[in-house]
C-alpha cells in the first residue's frame, strides 16, 4: 500500500503531461465506416411522409411539364396539393423542405407560379426553388427512358 501512496504523484502527473483526446461529441466512430446500404435505405424509409409525398408530387410534376424548374412558396404548395389537408400547415411543409429535400431558397423574389394553369407572377417572401436534376435522375429526364425510336417522335 505504501508503494501505491509513492506513485500517486507520478501518476498525477502522467496524466497531466499527456496529450488530449479531443472529440466532437461521445460518439467517436467514424461514420464513414457505418455507411451501409441498409442504413441508407433506413435513412430513406425513415423520412416524414410528408417529405416522401413533396418528393413524388414534385418528380411528377417535372416528369408532365417541360420546365427545368419550379419555383413555389409554402402556401402555393399548401394550395395546390394538400388544400383539404388540415394536418398539414404551411410552416410544416416549409420545415420539411428545408430539411429533407434539394432546394434554393430566396427571400422577396418575384416568380412565376407555374403550380397552377393561370401562371401569374407573384412576390413571394419565401420561394423555393426545385431543379429538375435533382429529382429527375438522368434516365427519367426528357424521355431518356424510352427507345431512341419512340424517343425521337415524342410530341412534347
Amino acid at each position: 500500500m505504501d508503494k501505491l501512496t509513492r506513485e500517486i504523484p507520478f501518476f498525477l502527473r502522467f496524466l497531466a503531461d499527456r496529450p488530449r483526446f479531443t472529440q466532437e461529441g461521445r460518439f467517436t466512430l467514424d461514420t464513414s465506416r457505418l455507411e451501409t446500404e441498409g442504413l441508407k435505405k433506413l435513412k430513406i424509409e425513415s423520412e416524414p411522409e410528408l417529405a416522401k409525398e413533396l418528393k413524388l408530387l414534385i418528380q411528377d410534376w417535372f416528369a408532365n411539364n417541360s420546365f427545368d424548374e419550379l419555383a413555389a412558396t409554402a402556401g402555393d404548395i399548401k394550395e395546390r396539393w394538400f388544400e383539404r389537408d388540415s394536418r398539414i400547415s404551411r410552416s410544416y411543409i416549409m420545415a420539411t423542405i428545408r430539411a429533407h429535400l434539394p432546394h434554393d431558397e430566396k427571400s422577396m423574389l418575384r416568380y412565376r407560379q407555374l403550380l397552377f394553369e393561370n401562371s401569374n407572377t407573384r412576390v413571394g417572401r419565401v420561394v423555393f426553388s426545385f431543379k429538375r436534376s435533382d429529382f429527375l435522375g438522368a434516365n427519367l429526364q426528357q424521355g431518356a427512358n424510352l427507345p431512341p425510336g419512340v424517343r425521337d417522335e415524342m410530341p412534347f
